[in-house]
């Protein structure tokens, strides 16, 4: 049988989806995981242990094996909003700070992407800017857009968040 010595610092180990305990034995032949912390990586998977043999006479114990698992970072998408809702009267630039957060780098650049115009209205970068043209990446620093409808009723657009190298769900804002 295996039997853990030292579970990881960070982290956990699973045997057939339930949590490994220090110092349990499990059989020779079974698949543990390594689950790491989220957003977790470096030398934190470190754990250790050895083989006892069960049978009659009973064997030594083999020595005590230690495993490191280096994780790799992986780059989040940054995240924001599922939804968003504003209110405005017509002929009137309402102003809209997007917003997003970058769960695994909180000093990334995070730009903002328009792939297509709302449903109706103008969308500007100030009150006397001339209406986007789509697509559109915002510029570095960007994070406040204005709207502007002609027409009373329910509007959307939408937009994501980049952190330069992967995009966020879409958030979708509605004007009334």
């Amino acid at each position: 049988v295996v039997v853990f010595d030292a579970l990881p610092t960070q982290g956990e180990l699973r045997f057939v989806g339930n949590l490994v305990v220090a110092g349990s034995e499990y059989a020779c032949d079974a698949t543990v995981f390594y689950h790491p912390p989220t957003n977790g990586f470096g030398d934190m998977g470190v754990f250790s242990f050895h083989v006892n043999d069960k049978g009659t006479p009973q064997a030594e114990s083999s020595p005590v094996y230690t495993v490191q698992v280096n994780v790799s970072p992986e780059n989040d998408a940054p995240v924001v909003c599922t939804s968003a809702s504003f209110s405005t009267t017509i002929n009137t630039y309402l102003p809209i700070v997007l917003s997003a957060t970058d769960p695994d780098n909180t000093a990334a650049e995070i730009n903002f992407y328009f792939a297509t115009a709302p449903t109706s209205g103008i969308l500007t970068n100030s009150e006397e800017g001339f209406p986007f043209d789509y697509p559109i990446a915002l510029p570095d620093g960007f994070d406040t857009v204005y709207y502007n409808s002609a027409a009373p009723g329910t509007y959307q657009f939408g937009y994501q968040a980049d952190d330069g190298t992967v995009f966020s769900d879409m958030c979708v804002v509605t004007v009334t």
